[in-house]
């Protein structure tokens, strides 16, 4: 045999002192107690016995020695042990161990050359052999906790099930925390089993009150009565708003969009931010195009006083532009404060012009807004205007 580092190999006569061997294999029990007492002179045996009794009780490297050599077929008698000596342990100190690992040993060679495919590993060979040297007799596996081999059960997923129905906004992590669950799992049974997935909220002007939902279907119903009874109702609606208009406003993305093949990179634009210079615009207009429309002065607030000086405006071109329905002329406009004012009611109710009432927060129900004040500051965008 040779030692760890060794470039020879030394016959000696098998009688003779060992002068080179680093690690001793000795079969016999008694012979390697006494192989350890010649070492150092004075030893005493039965401490040597005892501490090799500990040696072989815990050593992970000589269970596996061990359990190698007795899973050996009987009819082989003569095999080799080869311990590699360039293989030191990684980040040690080179006479730490000599050999990184156990399986550097040729014994799992061996295994594997005897059993082949049936050769359990190393840590494997180790725990049967411990098991079976306590008493252990039977060979198949006992029975241990865990999760079922169908992992994705119905029990699951009513669990899964059951956990979001409490908070609808916990993620697939903090879901498998909760459950001690896998998020692969997790994850199949909420796509897939619940058919469900997570969507953002849509961010509305204000969520109603049961009151106003009821309020606007009541007016929706009204304006549908009105157009069956009357087929010609809209024709004498005049419906108005404000809008601010800037003396800059950036381009829309869908407005920067141009035809490019597959190899031409993005285009990229800077962002750019509307002016502060603006103004608004008030527009009134009907189902044959814009009745009357206005810019408010630098400095001026629309409040009811304005507003109400607008309006007497508007009668008087309704009066010279739409002479057929000046006198049945119907008013439609949101329900800001100085459209609601006292004067303003009062100033309509005096010129006997009936006002379609629009329900609080209800823009599909204001074309100014979705059809009008749209396709104007199309034109303007992306443009600068030396005045407004």
């Amino acid at each position: 045999m040779t030692s760890f580092g060794a470039r020879q190999v030394v016959e000696q006569e098998p009688d003779s002192e060992h002068k080179f061997l680093q690690l001793y294999f000795i079969d016999n029990y008694e012979s390697q107690v006494t192989a350890r007492c010649n070492i150092t002179a004075n030893l005493n045996r039965d401490l040597v016995r005892s501490l090799q009794d500990l040696l072989h009780a815990h050593n992970h490297y000589i269970q596996s020695f061990k359990a190698a050599l007795e899973t050996l077929p009987q009819n082989h008698a003569d095999y080799r042990v080869i311990i590699h000596s360039d293989k030191l342990p990684p980040e040690e100190h080179e006479r730490r161990y000599n050999a990184p690992m156990t399986n550097e040993v040729a014994l799992l060679m061996m295994l594997q050359k005897a059993f082949k495919d049936d050769c359990i590993s190393r840590s494997q060979s180790g725990k049967w052999h411990k098991a079976f040297k306590k008493g252990r007799e039977e060979v198949a596996d006992e029975p241990r906790s865990g999760r079922p081999t169908t992992a994705r059960t119905d029990e699951d997923v009513d669990r899964v099930l059951e956990v979001l129905r409490t908070d609808r906004r916990l993620s697939i992590q903090q879901i498998a925390d909760t459950l001690h669950m896998s998020t692969f799992v997790v994850h199949g049974i909420v796509t897939e089993d619940l058919q469900m997935r997570k969507v953002c909220a849509k961010l509305v002007t204000k969520v109603l009150t049961q009151d106003q939902k009821e309020l606007r279907v009541l007016r929706y119903q009204e304006l549908l009565d009105l157009i069956q009874n009357e087929p010609d109702f809209l024709n004498s609606v005049v419906t108005g708003d404000e809008s601010w208009m800037f003396e800059y406003d950036p381009e829309s993305k869908r407005q920067s969009c141009a035809w490019h093949t597959k190899s031409s990179p993005r285009p990229k634009k800077a962002r750019m931010k509307k002016s502060r210079i603006k103004t608004i615009i008030i527009v009134f207009f009907d189902i044959r195009g814009i009745v009357h429309c206005e810019f408010v002065p630098q400095g001026q607030t629309v409040n009811s006083v304005f507003y109400l000086e607008v309006l007497r405006r508007l009668k008087r071109r309704i009066s010279r532009v739409r002479t057929d329905i000046k006198d049945t002329v119907k008013l439609h406009h949101d329900n800001a404060t100085s459209h609601t004012a006292f004067i303003i009611t009062n100033f309509l109710a005096r010129s006997n012009t009936p006002l379609i009432l629009d329900p609080p927060y209800s823009p599909e129900l204001a074309p100014c807004d979705f059809f009008l004040f749209p396709r104007l500051k199309r034109e303007m965008e992306g443009k600068h205007w030396e005045t407004v």
